[in-house]
């Protein structure tokens, strides 16, 4: 979709800056996060969580949370790249069905919530727990 195109076009822009912040971070860097799951909640095509786990390959299982239309339309643009799969794990849920995320120490989320009224981001986050 147009949504998801304009998304992942923000998104590479905002990567590299992201890994430096958490690589350079008390709470988030690459020892604090050893062997820690990690789930980008309306994740996309993954592209986050493959560079997070690429740069900080000590982090645990990273898994990419989006819509199920949208994991499958990542799973074609994978075109079997045996690198992502390994990277992260692509997985079709919904953020307001918390039976749909899996379990983790870390939930990212990043151009999400704003798409949201007050009282569906507290939905989500209620969900997050």
């Amino acid at each position: 979709s147009h949504r998801n195109a304009v998304a992942r076009y923000a998104s590479s822009k905002e990567i590299a800056s992201i890994l430096d912040v958490m690589q350079h971070s008390k709470s988030l860097n690459e020892a604090i996060l050893k062997e820690k799951m990690v789930v980008d909640v309306g994740g996309g095509y993954g592209d986050l969580m493959y560079a997070v786990k690429r740069s900080m390959p000590a982090v645990g299982k990273c898994y990419c949370l989006d819509l199920p239309d949208v994991i499958d339309d990542a799973f074609l643009a994978m075109n079997e790249d045996s690198e992502k799969e390994r990277l992260a794990t692509l997985e079709p849920g919904d953020m307001f069905d918390p039976s749909t995320i899996p379990p983790c120490d870390l939930i990212v989320t990043k151009h999400v919530l704003c798409d949201f009224s007050d009282e569906d981001v507290v939905l989500a986050l209620q969900s997050f727990r």
